[in-house]
């Protein structure tokens, strides 16, 4: 099943908005979103007295190399500053279990497990479930453009009976052209024939429809 292209179809903030809708009803928490411009670290949060709950969300145009150089940079002392109970990681490209192994090793005590790192692949999966149902009718940037493309293989398809009935005719135009002027070419080549002698229009006729 084709996947949504979360890096090209949603803005940043578009990006952090779905991340936290989708949190909101797999953790059943009200997650709490905060200025794009100034993160320091965090998208979205959820804190109560006993947990305190990080959320980040990122659209990664880039290979895993620069992705793990920039979490660590950037995004680590982020973390260790802001000590969250636990920490979780959301990404508009898709990863290898390996590559999730390595960030669970850099974040490691933060992000708690692989679940915490929601990749492209794990987001389709969620969106492809009817308990997100209304989360992605709210995105339809991200939907929109499969609609487009549904439009054009429907068009081809409704039209193919068409176009095949069209073909199907070609050819038998061409099958009969061929009959035709092998017919008449043996009526040429007697010259005389019980209908009489072939005619110079008919002559004509042959050579325009034996090209």
């Amino acid at each position: 099943m084709m996947g949504y292209n979360y890096g090209t179809d949603l803005n940043d903030r578009q990006f952090e908005n779905l991340i936290c809708d989708i949190l909101d009803i797999r953790e059943k928490k009200d997650f709490e979103l905060f200025n794009p411009i100034k993160d320091l670290g965090m998208d979205a949060r959820y804190e109560n007295n006993k947990s305190k709950v990080i959320v980040q969300a990122k659209i990664c145009n880039y290979d895993f190399t620069t992705l793990l150089r920039k979490l660590q940079k950037e995004e680590l002392p982020k973390i260790k500053l802001l000590q969250p109970t636990r920490y979780i990681l959301a990404l508009s490209c898709s990863l290898t279990v390996s590559k999730k192994e390595e960030i669970l090793s850099l974040f490691d005590g933060f992000i708690k497990n692989k679940k915490d790192i929601l990749t492209k692949d794990d987001l389709d999966k969620y969106l492809r479930n009817k308990k997100y149902e209304e989360v992605i009718n709210n995105y339809p940037s991200l939907w929109m453009p499969r609609i487009t493309k549904l439009k054009e293989i429907l068009k081809q398809e409704i039209n193919k009976p068409v176009i095949n009935k069209t073909l199907w005719y070609f050819d038998e135009i061409l099958e009969i052209k061929k009959y035709f002027v092998k017919i008449i070419h043996a009526l040429l080549r007697t010259g005389n024939t019980e209908y009489g002698e072939v005619s110079e229009w008919f002559k004509e006729l042959v050579l325009k429809t034996s090209d």
